[in-house]
């Protein structure tokens, strides 16, 4: 299938693919913890995780692109650096405000807030990734690299000013 998707597919892209994947799953938790330490006023602990993040993949970029001379796999790498970073952090720091156990309580409110919100939730996760797939499928690769690699550069800003609303908060 994945041939057919992309039209410049070489099996290194599974790779990367695998290294988006545990990016994902290592910066899951930040949102939550987030929001958690907005809520509870804790913008000094918030600022300095956030800080955080930003100063750790500056660091790991410099270590991967000028030490390592790692290229490509550089953009997959810093995400997961980052996302191990701020999880343990977070964890580190919300350690006394985790209780394990499941509340019948809870499972009805997500599902009662959560399942409204999949088609909205769909309907952006597409809309944020239809604009690449044309790009790659008819244009090339490389130019999608242009495009998302400026994207992460908003991305920057984007997050910065929300770490600073939410100290300011």
């Amino acid at each position: 299938v994945l041939p057919w998707i992309i039209r410049d597919f070489s099996p290194e892209y599974l790779f990367y693919f695998q290294l988006s994947l545990i990016g994902i799953l290592l910066n899951g938790i930040w949102p939550s913890v987030s929001y958690a330490l907005v809520l509870q006023k804790k913008g000094k602990i918030h600022f300095f995780l956030e800080t955080g993040q930003y100063l750790v993949a500056a660091a790991g970029m410099i270590v991967c692109l000028v030490l390592l001379r790692l290229k490509t796999v550089t953009l997959f790498l810093i995400p997961i650096i980052t996302g191990a970073f701020s999880t343990l952090l977070a964890l580190w720091f919300i350690r006394q405000d985790i209780v394990p156990g499941i509340s019948k309580k809870w499972i009805q409110e997500i599902y009662k807030v959560g399942m409204p919100a999949i088609p909205y939730n769909l309907f952006e996760l597409i809309g944020s990734t239809v604009d690449r797939y044309f790009i790659q499928r008819f244009i090339n690769l490389y130019e999608l690299g242009i495009y998302a690699h400026s994207k992460s550069y908003q991305k920057v800003f984007v997050m910065g000013s929300k770490s600073f609303d939410r100290t300011v908060v």
